[in-house]
């Protein structure tokens, strides 16, 4: 769990077969991650409500509602949401060890 969130995993490695997780997660205005690199999972948002500023490598875009984002691993990437809470889903594959 990360501070400040709240986060149900929805689906992980066991009823996948180790392909991914799906984790429903909600957030507040002015919640974010510092720039990190994920070296085993590739990380993808779909947006709900709220949006979420996003810098992934030298992309830099705002995600809301019904947008998709996808952070591939081995690229140090950032998020921040902006204005209003956030909710979405969060797909990372193969799933966090």
């Amino acid at each position: 769990m990360i501070p400040g969130t709240r986060m149900a995993v929805k689906t992980g490695a066991d009823q996948t077969g180790g392909a991914f997780t799906l984790i429903e997660w909600s957030a507040p205005a002015g919640f974010g991650l510092p720039q990190h690199i994920h070296d085993r999972e590739d990380e993808a948002f779909y947006i709900l409500e709220g949006k979420i500023a996003i810098d992934c490598g030298d992309h830099h875009w705002t995600a809301g509602p019904g947008d998709f984002a996808f952070l591939p691993r081995h690229i140090p990437h950032s998020f921040i949401v902006t204005d209003e809470p956030v909710r979405g889903l969060q797909i990372l594959g193969p799933p966090p060890t």
